[in-house]
């Protein structure tokens, strides 16, 4: 396993799991992974944006969320360490074995 830039939330320029200050900013929905009950249940902690998902912490965190809640600590600091998965077909040919011609 390893670590992946979030794209639509890590700042290049900062470096892997650095937001900027921007990004911090946008409300923690636009989080890939966080739906609309986790927005929900967050909201009702007062958790609005992903700035403030990093200032709540762990333990409280864990207590609401499960191990979930671990994920969302790494998540709100642009840390994803599930797998790479790709949403297009593979266009390998197997009777070729996988080259183009």
């Amino acid at each position: 396993m390893f670590s992946v830039n979030l794209t639509m939330l890590c700042d290049p320029a900062a470096g892997l799991g650095q937001l900027s200050g921007t990004q911090v900013a946008r409300p923690v929905g636009r989080i890939p992974g966080v739906g609309k009950v986790t927005e929900e249940k967050l909201k009702q902690l007062e958790v609005q944006t992903i700035a403030d998902l990093r200032a709540m912490d762990l333990p409280t965190r864990e207590g609401r969320f499960g191990c979930y809640g671990v994920h969302l600590y790494e998540l709100a600091r642009g840390i994803d360490e599930s797998d790479v998965r790709s949403s297009c077909p593979s266009s390998s040919n197997e009777r070729s074995g996988g080259i183009l011609w």
